[in-house]
């Protein structure tokens, strides 16, 4: 059956190319407005044989005549094909020189005998509207596009973004081009010269093809007009112009009215928003210049880390299709892992005027398995000439030593952020070139050795983790261009007791000769910050010092709270001491700023709650003894990371803690449960649509005795925005053979639309860990190349490491 209908459906398609139809001969008629061709003359009533019929029709509106070109065969090269319908019409109406004033039709047709003949007569009769009443239609329409004997000095025109602007240069008109006719380009704004001197009132090219089976419509179409008063290109003035050309049939009725640039740059910025950045890029580019300019600032600073991760296509489509038209607009580019490095690494010598670049290990999975690439640094240092800034965070141990060894001629500033490893100092070279460092580091010791590398520095941002063996400060050497120091501390590390106001002296005072600005931040500050005298007198020595600026956290009440700037008490009686503008804290990848809560041995630690300060993790352990009273009015404004585990039975009363805590903690993106979906589930039950709104991560662990598809379900409508889904599979507590990663992957993708990536995490000390690795990776292999074309994504692994990093 289904090849009687192919064959059945090929005849059709063969028949309605071959079929030959009666057509009229070459030949040129001339009628009058009034006339119309009912009698063909003997010297055009001749015919042959055609599949189509060509017809050229022009209305004169100066000499009030029609000229009829039978077999006109100067459509052949237009846009249609043998198997069209075809329409073309173009009309040039000029306001000064009115001997221009004309509209030609150029029409082919194939569905009869004479079908020439036919449309000729109604295209007369449809056009009568018109022709008859010229006068009329043209007065309408200089009165909207002109004002009789214009005096203005100057005009304002509408722009294409739709800004009003003034004209220059004696420019006395404005012009409208709405074009989709060739390059789908839409401009409007100040006229030139030549149109002052010439006007063309009115022009419109407009082509139609209909095709078989009737349905398509392959519609283009120009309209461009110059007017003579202020903002008469904008949006009203264009309704009534094409009001007009309907009205009087020289434009179709279902034609649109509603320009291309109609719609504002702030309400397209509100649609881009909700697109990713690189859909916005590469949909926008070369559409017209208006959309040009407008992606300039998408393009210019590209964001590829955590909340806008792109998935595996977008991300290979920025890469192959952005990069290689976008390269050398990209101006700040940041980057998140290494499987985005290895992908775009082909492609650096694009980024011929790349200013910054953010390199970021993945954040919420474990942070060491993911590493800065040797190759690719040393790539961007020697292609990136350009290049003034490199944020680099978490670091490794030999970064220092690659970035002097394949110096970047501008690198003058750079942000190195470690998490566990010691940066090495053991350098062969200095790096010359760097004027601003943002680092953490572990000792005071190390202070010492940085700054022998560092000759040029002028501006140091230092996060000390420890602080101790301050007495040997005094041999610090201190960089002669050395200016600006920055010092953020945090008293948790000490338990009790912080650093002691003696230790920090004696550190600041290796600086005292050259420091113009210092910048100080105290976390758990010790009694002695808090007494005035004695904090001011950490400065006491500094000889050219201008701005001493300051941020003190700390549990005692300041003595003579008067003299300092500004004093807050928190809830619990925590203190804050601060100068305007308050500081902020750069250092937000160390264990300085993480506190862990064990509900056991601290149920009371309240004070850790009203931190205003640069807490950006909080860790709960098992709660199952005690449950902590907490503050009405506390707040965690700075935490981002909650972790929570061991609370697999939870009571009513701990499930409102963590939904409290969770809802105070207004900067949260990532939550880490080592429990499974369902516990999750309850925990965010209560919780705000919008505090669900901002998570983007979220670790639980995976347990094969609850129904994994519902769970996903239910969590894709509690976290909208989920981008990042960590699962840690145990077989002491699941079955590993029974778990297939094809079809987690295959829920997730059904329900989890806004996931990019999955990450599996198996323990080496599960029983038969390589067995079920290595399967779990051949599954992951098949299932790449089966969705190679459909939904392709990438994984990767760590050497021997237990993590599998899926790329959906």
């Amino acid at each position: 059956m289904l090849s009687i209908i192919f064959v059945y459906i090929y005849f059709l398609t063969f028949l309605s190319s071959t079929v030959q139809h009666r057509c009229l001969e070459f030949c040129d008629v001339y009628l009058s407005f009034n006339e119309t061709l009912d009698v063909i003359s003997s010297a055009c009533d001749k015919t042959f044989e055609s599949g189509e019929c060509f017809t050229e029709l022009s209305f004169d509106y100066v000499s009030k005549l029609i000229h009829i070109k039978f077999g006109e065969q100067s459509v052949v090269s237009a846009n249609a094909t043998s198997d069209d319908y075809y329409l073309s019409h173009e009309t040039e109406l000029w306001h000064e020189t009115f001997n221009v004033q004309w509209t030609i039709f150029k029409h082919k047709c194939y569905n009869e005998d004479t079908c020439d003949l036919k449309y000729v007569n109604t295209k007369i009769l449809e056009m009568r509207k018109l022709t008859w009443n010229f006068a009329e239609f043209q007065q309408k329409l200089y009165s909207a596009l002109f004002t009789p004997d214009s005096t203005l000095d100057t005009i304002r025109c509408a722009s294409t973004d739709g800004q009003p602007a003034t004209c220059s240069d004696g420019i006395k008109s404005c012009s409208l081009n709405m074009d989709n006719l060739r390059f789908n380009n839409t401009q409007r704004g100040c006229s030139s010269h030549s149109d002052d001197h010439t006007r063309k009132q009115l022009g419109i090219k407009e082509e139609t093809a209909y095709f078989l089976n009737g349905k398509e419509d392959a519609r283009q179409s120009l309209v461009e007009y110059v007017c003579n008063h202020d903002l008469c290109n904008e949006r009203d003035p264009y309704h009534i112009v094409m009001k007009l050309l309907i009205e009087y049939n020289l434009l179709r009725p279902d034609t649109p009215i509603e320009p291309p640039f109609s719609m504002s740059n702030e309400l397209l910025l509100i649609i881009f928003s909700h697109l990713h950045q690189i859909d916005v890029i590469r949909t926008f580019t070369n559409l017209n210049q208006r959309f040009q300019r407008m992606i300039i600032p998408f393009a210019s600073a590209i964001d590829l880390t955590y909340r806008n991760m792109p998935s595996y296509r977008l991300y290979q489509s920025f890469c192959q299709d952005v990069l290689p038209l976008h390269g050398s607009n990209i101006r700040s580019l940041r980057l998140a892992g290494n499987q985005q490095l290895y992908f775009i690494q082909p492609q650096l010598h694009r980024l011929t005027n790349l200013q910054s670049l953010t390199l970021i290990g993945e954040r919420s999975y474990d942070i060491n398995q993911f590493v800065i690439e040797k190759q690719f640094l040393i790539d961007i240092l020697s292609t990136s000439s350009c290049l003034s800034e490199l944020i680099i965070f978490p670091a490794k141990q030999n970064v220092l030593h690659t970035i002097a060894s394949h110096p970047s001629p501008n690198l003058s500033t750079l942000t190195l952020l470690f998490y566990n490893d010691i940066p090495n100092f053991t350098l062969t070279a200095s790096l010359l070139v760097i004027k601003r460092l943002y680092i953490n580091l572990w000792s005071l010791k190390a202070v010492k050795q940085l700054l022998r590398i560092l000759p040029s520095i002028e501006q140091l941002y230092l996060s000390l983790l420890r602080f101790k063996d301050s007495t040997n400060c005094h041999l610090i050497e201190v960089p002669p261009k050395l200016t600006k120091l920055h010092l953020e501390i945090n008293g948790f590390f000490y338990s009790r007791y912080g650093p002691r106001s003696d230790y920090i002296h004696q550190f600041l005072n290796a600086f005292k000769d050259c420091i113009y600005s210092l910048d100080l931040i105290f976390i758990n500050a010790l009694r002695e910050f808090s007494i005035y005298n004695r904090f001011q007198s950490l400065t006491k020595d500094f000889v050219r010092l201008q701005s001493f600026q300051y941020y003190l956290q700390t549990q005692y009440q300041p003595h003579f709270p008067h003299l300092f700037s500004n004093v807050e008490q928190l809830q619990n009686s925590t203190y804050i001491l601060y100068t305007l503008p308050r500081l902020q804290p750069f250092d937000t990848v160390s264990n300085r700023t993480s506190v862990y809560h064990d509900m056991d041995y601290n149920p009371n630690q309240t004070f850790v709650y009203n931190n205003k300060c640069p807490l950006v993790s909080h860790y709960f352990g098992d709660g199952s003894l005690l449950t902590p009273t907490l503050d009405e009015q506390f707040e965690l404004v700075n935490v981002h990371q909650i972790k929570i585990w061991g609370v697999r039975n939870i009571r009513s009363s701990l499930s409102e803690l963590f939904t409290r805590v969770i809802m105070k903690s207004s900067s949260l993106t990532d939550m880490h449960i080592g429990e499974p979906a369902n516990v999750c589930i309850q925990i965010l039950h209560n919780v705000s649509v919008r505090q669900r709104k901002q998570i983007i991560y979220l670790d639980l662990y995976y347990y094969s005795y609850f129904d994994w598809r519902k769970s996903v379900s239910v969590l894709s409508d509690m976290l909208p925005n989920l981008k990042i889904l960590g699962l840690t599979l145990r077989s002491h507590r699941i079955h590993l053979k029974r778990f297939h990663v094809a079809s987690i992957i295959e829920d997730l993708r059904m329900y989890c639309r806004t996931l990019s990536v999955l990450m599996l995490e198996l323990r080496k000390s599960d029983e038969e860990f390589k067995s079920n690795f290595k399967r779990i990776k051949t599954e992951l292999y098949e299932l790449s190349v089966r969705t190679m074309e459909t939904r392709p994504l990438c994984y990767t692994t760590n050497g021997d490491s237990a993590a599998l990093l899926i790329w959906l």
